[in-house]
C-alpha cells in the first residue's frame, strides 16, 4: 500500500502519502494525568507494517533490545508539566 515502484515525486509536489503537518502528543509520567490510548476509527495495523519491521530490525542489532527510543524516529521533545515545573 505504501511502497510504490514509481520514482519519487518532485519535492513539494505532494503525493497524498505524507502528512504535511504535525501532531503534538501530550504524555505524562504522572498516573493522575494519564488516560489509555484508544485506536482511532478506521485504524488498520497493516498501515504500520514498515514501522514494525524497522523497529524489529533495530531491536535485533542489540543496540536497543527493548525497542528504540522515540528520538530514534525523529526530533521529538518530551514535556511533562509536573516534572518541568518542579
Amino acid at each position: 500500500k505504501y511502497i510504490d515502484p514509481e520514482p519519487m515525486p518532485k519535492d513539494g509536489s505532494g503525493d497524498d502519502r505524507l502528512m504535511a503537518f504535525q501532531y503534538f502528543v501530550c504524555l505524562s509520567s504522572t498516573p493522575g494525568n494519564q488516560i489509555p490510548f484508544q485506536p482511532p476509527v478506521g485504524y488498520n495495523p497493516e498501515d504500520f507494517e514498515l514501522l514494525l519491521r524497522q523497529t524489529e530490525a533495530v531491536m535485533k542489532t542489540g543496540m536497543y533490545p527493548l525497542g528504540p527510543p522515540l528520538s530514534y524516529f525523529g526530533d521529538l521533545q518530551c514535556y511533562d508539566p509536573v516534572v518541568e515545573h518542579m
